[in-house]
């Protein structure tokens, strides 16, 4: 690891990376549009899965207009999305951070370090405030 020494800044990944967080926002979709049944459940996460650099908010607007076929209309995208984020924020709360971040920021600590993430900054800031 002495090598790492000529490099000014690190760059990581949240999802899998720092956090044991690989799968939390697709269980959350899942969660979400589980209260429409299964069937939709899981045309949404297989959405999410094949779409994987497409927002909350167009996978949301796809999922009410494509797969619930705008027939619910108790609900918005920024109501699901609010929903998804409570999920995915109380899960990523909960999650697990990896135990060798610990060590390398002790080690590198006059580096600077960066995250990388397609998740929204505000939870994640809120996240690593309180766990790292």
């Amino acid at each position: 690891m002495d090598n790492l020494q000529k490099y000014n800044s690190f760059i990581f990944d949240c999802d899998g990376v720092i956090l044991n967080s690989n799968k939390i926002k697709s269980n959350a979709f899942f969660e979400v549009a589980s209260k429409f049944g299964k069937e939709h459940a899981d045309k949404l996460l297989t959405f999410h899965l094949e779409n994987g650099g497409i927002s909350r908010y167009k996978k949301f607007g796809y999922f009410l207009e494509e797969i619930l076929e705008n027939k619910v209309t108790e609900y918005t995208v920024d109501s699901l999305c609010k929903e998804f984020s409570d999920i995915v924020l109380r899960d990523l709360l909960a999650s697990e951070v990896n135990d060798e971040i610990f060590y390398l920021k002790e080690v590198y600590k006059n580096n600077q370090w960066l995250v990388v993430s397609g998740g929204d900054q505000a939870e994640l800031r809120l996240v690593f405030k309180k766990k790292i």
